[in-house]
């Protein structure tokens, strides 16, 4: 294209700033090509090459126009809300690898290490097959797809009887949690003020931390009351050396019968683990409810040619944002001659996966790819195995598990309203880099700490100054590619991490049944490699950095 794509969403705004508002028959001149908007005739056709960047300019000016209101703020708690289900649903996991699933599921340290990384395998495929359709059929029935597929997985879930079901019903939650994720930051892109973005974006990802607090929550009032001796509690107390060896079917034999006998975990006669699932499904099934309500994103509706659906939907937004303005017809996108048979229709579902992996968007993609996969593979490969580790470290003799676990979690609070002020301060490129490196140092520090205390509170130094590399992640992730592939770009930035994130879950999982040194040193050493790929992102023209 005449202008590199990536710039279309970043100086949309001073491009209107400078003209004051759109008139009637203006031109935007772009070197050897213009963009026609608002002719009388309901909208000029454009040529291929101008079309999206017609589309992008005509809605990002009707919502410059109108303004950021209550109807942003009703888009801004539905994507939250999804954003929290789907964090409640992933951070889930970890409060089952300490709670009596291990005994009714016989779950060893191998098949824990599965259990940890099955959401993230459903989410690849997830992430690939919801970002497409989102892209070629909309973004709010796929999203209401993804968190049905991830209600229903957890409910199914709370109730299988066997390591082969509960696995699948996990992949099949995953799947829905990996297709939601993408399509819900490309919504609230596309209903965003541009000079607004950086902030819903924020306040978008700060709902990962209100979705951790929940599943904390949660834990600590089902789990924690019903609470049984750890593995090497018991191990103790019935003077039987276990310390450093893997846990196989025949070490957790004697352990899921002594606990038998004791009757713990049980909630109202039923282990408290499924009860804890079972409330972990309820935040996806009222988002999906929410969404009944919601508008399709005037965007991709402008960009797939439906005019008239985008007009009314600018007109509610003005509507409900108490906006007097006129919404004038959208630019026509250009007409493509279709071309019969299945199998080439098929085939325009790849276009925004090769677009992904075209210049200019590759060299972002593939410098971000890196930053995705060092991240989850450091920051779930610790994360989802931290309760884990607080049972077998001296964070269990000074304070309960799950109490520790939700400390962690509000530790994020004030590492995210840290991460908005220095996003805008430093930049998105430059807090990213700051926050991995921070994060890195923090974990390779409780390898050096040897106290129960010490290592809760670097732990919580740990969450708080990870949150700021989400942020910026997930902001650098949308705002670097065009509105046409922004859903697959993501998801398959996502998928990247995803892949990361199993990795991680696979390695922690095998190593720490030996010792929690190696593993964690491996986590801490992932963020620093993660802050090397960014800092070899390229600067973008009239972007924000």
């Amino acid at each position: 294209m005449g202008m590199d794509v990536v710039d279309d969403d970043i100086a949309l705004l001073q491009l209107y700033e400078d003209d004051g508002e759109m008139c009637d028959g203006a031109t935007v001149d772009r070197g050897e090509s213009s963009v026609s908007r608002g002719s009388a005739s309901g909208g000029t056709e454009l040529t291929e090459e101008d079309s999206e960047y017609g589309c992008d300019v005509y809605c990002n000016s009707m919502l410059a126009r109108i303004g950021f209101g209550r109807y942003q703020l009703c888009v801004l708690l539905l994507c939250g809300l999804a954003n929290a289900a789907d964090a409640v649903e992933l951070m889930s996991i970890s409060f089952l690898l300490t709670s009596t699933a291990q005994c009714d599921l016989m779950l060893t340290d191998a098949r824990k290490g599965a259990v940890a990384a099955s959401v993230f395998i459903g989410m690849i495929p997830g992430g690939l097959t919801l970002g497409l359709l989102a892209d070629k059929l909309g973004r709010r029935f796929w999203l209401g797809m993804g968190l049905t597929l991830n209600a229903l997985g957890t409910i199914l879930s709370s109730q299988a009887t066997t390591f082969g079901a509960f696995m699948g019903w996990r992949i099949l939650s995953g799947f829905g949690v990996g297709g939601s994720i993408p399509i819900l930051f490309s919504m609230i892109l596309e209903f965003a003020p541009v000079i607004y973005r950086g902030k819903m974006l924020v306040t978008v990802a700060f709902f990962w931390v209100v979705g951790t607090v929940i599943c904390a929550s949660i834990a600590w009032g089902i789990l924690a009351p019903h609470e049984c001796p750890t593995q090497a509690e018991w191990a103790a107390a019935t003077n039987i050396s276990n310390h450093g060896a893997a846990q196989t079917d025949m070490n957790l034999g004697p352990y899921c019968n002594a606990i038998a006998d004791l009757g713990c975990s049980k909630f109202h006669g039923r282990p408290a683990w499924r009860a804890f699932l079972a409330m972990c499904c309820v935040p996806a099934a009222l988002t999906v409810l929410t969404l009944l309500a919601a508008n399709e994103s005037p965007k991709w509706l402008v960009q797939t040619g439906q005019g008239a659906r985008a007009r009314r939907v600018l007109r509610r937004i003005a509507r409900v944002n108490r906006v007097t303005v006129v919404v004038e017809p959208p630019p026509q996108p250009h007409a493509k001659p279709r071309k019969s048979g299945v199998g080439r229709e098929m085939l325009t579902y790849l276009v925004p996966i090769l677009r992904t992996l075209k210049p200019p968007a590759r060299i972002q993609f593939v410098w971000l790819s890196g930053v995705w996969f060092f991240l989850c593979f450091g920051f779930y490969g610790f994360r989802l195995w931290m309760t884990d580790f607080f049972a077998e470290s001296n964070v269990a003799d000074d304070t309960n598990i799950y109490a520790a676990s939700f400390y962690v979690a509000l530790a994020n609070i004030p590492g995210y309203f840290m991460a908005g002020k220095t996003i805008d301060w430093l930049g998105r490129k430059k807090t990213l880099i700051l926050s991995m490196l921070s994060t890195g140092v923090s974990l390779l520090c409780i390898l050096a700490i040897k106290s129960g205390q010490g290592i809760l509170i670097f732990s919580c130094v740990f969450a708080a100054v990870s949150a700021g590399s989400w942020c910026a992640l997930d902001i650098l992730s949308v705002e670097r590619f065009p509105t046409a592939i922004r859903s697959t770009a993501l998801a398959m930035l996502t998928v990247v991490g995803r892949v990361g994130a199993i990795v991680g879950s696979l390695v922690f999982g095998f190593l720490s049944g030996k010792h929690f040194v190696v593993p964690i040193l491996l986590t801490g050493l992932a963020f620093l490699g993660g802050a090397a790929c960014c800092k070899m992102l390229p600067k973008v023209k009239g972007a924000t950095e």
